[in-house]
């Protein structure tokens, strides 16, 4: 039994009817340009520069106490509801937000605060 043996030439001449019928031809010559053109969008994503930082206007002294007491009272209250320690390692937690709340409400600014409420933390060490 013979196997034929087709040329190049054989195929070529085959598939020289099927190239202008053939989708995938015709999307192979549409693909740099589809490439180039998914370049450029993403290129022009990249375009835009990172704006200036522009600070947040202060806060008014009784808006900043607020907030201050907020913050202090939610940290407070999480700390009540979830912390390991059901004695708090004996430490009078009640007592530790009558003692530090004072501070925190006449924080200054953020840092402040946050000073308040590690310092308050950390008696539970």
């Amino acid at each position: 039994m013979k196997i034929p043996i087709l040329s190049i030439r054989v195929l070529q001449e085959r598939d020289r009817g099927r190239s202008e019928s053939d989708p995938w031809r015709r999307s192979r010559k549409c693909l740099p340009g589809l490439l180039a053109f998914i370049a450029l969008l993403l290129l022009a994503g990249c375009a835009t520069g990172p704006r200036a930082y522009i600070e947040p206007p202060a806060l008014s002294a009784e808006r900043r106490a607020q907030r201050n007491d907020q913050v202090f009272d939610r940290a407070w209250k999480l700390v009540d509801e979830r912390f390991f320690d059901a004695k708090f390692r004996g430490v009078d937690w009640p007592a530790m937000k009558a003692k530090y709340r004072p501070q925190a409400e006449a924080a200054a600014d953020d840092a402040a605060l946050y000073r308040v409420l590690n310092t308050m933390l950390a008696e539970l060490k």
